[in-house]
């Protein structure tokens, strides 16, 4: 094989569709009874409805509970959906009366962004989402694939440096 093959190879990887969403953006603030809630982790996933999910990219919150999350999804079936890790209900275990991590799941149909241009601010109040989740084994595999994805992106990144 020879180089400009392998590099005309190496560029298919990392070529997408012309006629795709090449990102979006997600910012606002995270809030608890009014208040701003710092260090909350948010993660932006494409949720195809199966174990095949696209972790599109995660953020926290920062001091004032202002967030940016930015994210490329990998096809045209976006179905954007936010998770928030926070203990704002202060969900206890009735034995122990330690916190149970908790989230909640806010979707933002395709519409909405397409009407905002892909840049669309969505504050969160905490206290009145009624579909808090006990923290459950979807939880540690978004995690843990949101993880993956920043080790595998920074790999790509370094790659991609080294060979252009």
């Amino acid at each position: 094989m020879s180089i400009s093959t392998f590099l005309a190879g190496l560029a298919l990887v990392f070529m997408k569709d012309p006629n795709s969403i090449e990102n979006i953006a997600v910012f606002g603030k995270v809030t608890c009874d009014g208040n701003p809630v710092e260090n909350v982790t948010i993660i932006m996933v494409d949720d195809n409805f199966s174990i095949f999910d696209h972790i599109l990219n995660f953020r926290t919150t920062n001091k004032n509970g202002k967030y940016r999350i930015l994210g490329s999804p990998h096809d045209e079936d976006l179905n954007l959906l936010l998770i928030v890790e926070h203990n704002c209900h202060e969900n206890r275990n009735i034995y122990t009366r330690k916190l149970i991590e908790s989230y909640s799941q806010y979707r933002i149909p395709l519409h909405t962004l397409e009407e905002h241009g892909f840049d669309y601010e969505f504050n969160i109040e905490l206290r009145n989402n009624h579909g808090v989740h006990s923290s459950s084994p979807g939880l540690y595999v978004w995690r843990a694939a949101a993880d993956i994805k920043t080790v595998a992106s920074n790999s790509a990144e370094d790659l991609k440096n080294a060979i252009f």
